[in-house]
């Protein structure tokens, strides 16, 4: 009896050490790895677990990042998975910054690269400082931009400003050009800073009375190049001045090109592909002096070329664009400025379209806008392009100031604003059908004028350079083929 029960006992001993055997046998281990990608880190790199465990892993984007999702699909942050097979997931992390700026196509014209931005400080006020070396509201675009010019992308500020001291009458030989300020490069960050660029702050001059500030790219290897356009010391002899550019080197400065062969009182322009050869070309005008011109690019070089315009056509005209009105794949010359020349008492200048051909300007059709519907409004100071109707053509929105007609105290008093509708080769002024209050005669005048849904909300705006919700400011909206006022 004894004997049994030892046999038994020893029994049960070995079956349960059998039982323990399969149970440790039975236990599995699965290799997690976590990994991140650029932009930030996760709460654990993994390891080997049992097979039922859950791990909770967390994403931690660095700053200027954003948490953009895991590798498997989900957004769950923390995310917490059972452990089943090995596996690898990874944290996605997307580069986000408050002052990013999307990438420019800097191919494309000086009317489509323009836009209506204003710096702003991290608790949402203007930055005034910044704004400053934009030329505030009132000079906006005349000598800087706001743009990312050295490709990190976040916008940094480049500008210049106008000297307007002692602005009298001078003598005949005055040129004005110890007023040129320097040229201001500033890093935007993306906390809202700026700082001297220590490779280009101050090492340019301006111009001596900037009045358009272009950029593009002109030597086609992907980083912004700008071209100064300006007139002059603004008072007699009104002289003119030379222009100038500022070419990318590639490494981060520029190479500055200073154009002294043509003089000239150069009061607008504008860049495009005007002979469809792959560059951008420069157009500038100087109201009848005879030396309007096309900068053609040639491999990066600029060079000016007096035959290309009809100087006959030039008288008056201040200011142009360039733009392809009949869709036929060359950009066309608008331009305007006086719908009057000195001494003249009509309206006898009025905005002009030269239609393009890939060519030479002289000798194409060209066809006069309608004059201005409001009698002592004859200064263009902005051209614009927008299908307000969706009828597949853009109306030609024209900003306008005070003429001298009525009285030499009316130059540049007021504003209004003109839409004429192309209908086949015809250009027709329907102001009334498109816009209600579109003229005071007390408001300052329009610098320029943009199109775009700036605020989000699905409608387009149209409205000034004027800081929102200042005295000047313009804005109305396009609801269903009219322009209502907002401000």
């Amino acid at each position: 009896m004894k004997n049994l029960k030892l046999f038994l006992a020893f029994l049960i001993f070995i079956s349960c050490g059998k039982e323990e055997e399969n149970i440790i046998n039975e236990i599995q281990y699965f290799q997690v790895t976590i990994l991140s990608s650029e932009g930030g880190s996760v709460s654990t790199n993994g390891g080997s677990y049992i097979e039922g465990t859950e791990l909770t892993i967390t994403a931690s984007p660095n700053d200027s990042y954003m948490f953009s999702g895991w590798s498997n699909g989900s957004n769950s942050n923390p995310l917490t998975i059972t452990i089943s097979s090995d596996i690898e997931i990874t944290a996605n992390f997307e580069y986000y910054c408050e002052y990013a700026s999307a990438p420019l196509d800097l191919s494309q014209s000086s009317y489509d690269l323009f836009d209506i931005i204003w710096p702003t400080t991290p608790s949402g006020a203007y930055n005034t400082e910044m704004i400053y070396w934009l030329g505030e509201n009132w000079e906006y675009g005349f000598g800087g931009a706001y743009i990312d010019y050295n490709d990190d992308g976040i916008r940094d500020i480049v500008g210049y400003r106008n000297n307007y001291d002692n602005l009298i009458d001078m003598p005949d030989d005055y040129t004005g050009y110890e007023r040129k300020q320097p040229i201001r490069f500033f890093l935007g960050d993306c906390e809202g800073n700026f700082t001297p660029d220590p490779i280009n702050d101050n090492l340019y001059l301006g111009l001596v009375h900037g009045r358009k500030f272009l950029f593009g790219d002109f030597n086609n290897d992907n980083h912004p190049d700008f071209f100064l356009i300006g007139h002059g010391y603004d008072r007699e002899p009104f002289g003119g001045e030379y222009l100038k550019s500022l070419i990318s080197d590639g490494n981060g400065g520029f190479i500055e090109f200073e154009y002294t062969d043509l003089v000239s009182f150069y009061h607008g322009g504008a860049t495009g592909d005007y002979d469809n050869d792959g560059d951008l070309d420069v157009l500038v005008v100087e109201a009848g002096r005879g030396q309007s011109a096309i900068y053609e690019n040639n491999n990066g070089m600029l060079t000016a070329n007096l035959e290309l315009i009809d100087q006959s056509l030039m008288p008056s005209m201040f200011n142009a664009e360039l733009y392809d009105f009949n869709n036929d794949g060359y950009l066309d010359i608008i331009c305007g400025g006086h719908d009057w020349q000195w001494n003249s008492t009509e309206y006898d200048t009025t905005p002009l379209i030269i239609y393009g051909d890939g060519g030479s300007y002289v000798g194409n059709e060209s066809i006069r806008l309608p004059e201005t519907g409001i009698y002592g409004q004859g200064v263009v100071t902005d051209f614009n392009f927008f299908d307000l109707d969706d009828d597949g053509m853009e109306e030609i929105i024209i900003t306008r100031t005070g003429d001298m007609l009525p009285d030499t105290s009316n130059f540049y008093q007021g504003w209004s604003i003109q839409i004429i509708k192309q209908n086949g080769g015809n250009f027709i002024d329907m102001t009334n059908s498109f816009i209600e209050n579109y003229s005071s005669e007390d408001g300052g005048w329009i610098k320029w004028g943009h199109f775009k849904d700036y605020d989000g909300d699905g409608k387009v705006e149209l409205y000034n350079t004027e800081l929102p919700n200042s005295a000047n400011y313009l804005e109305w909206e396009l609801n269903q083929g009219f322009l209502y006022r907002v401000y």
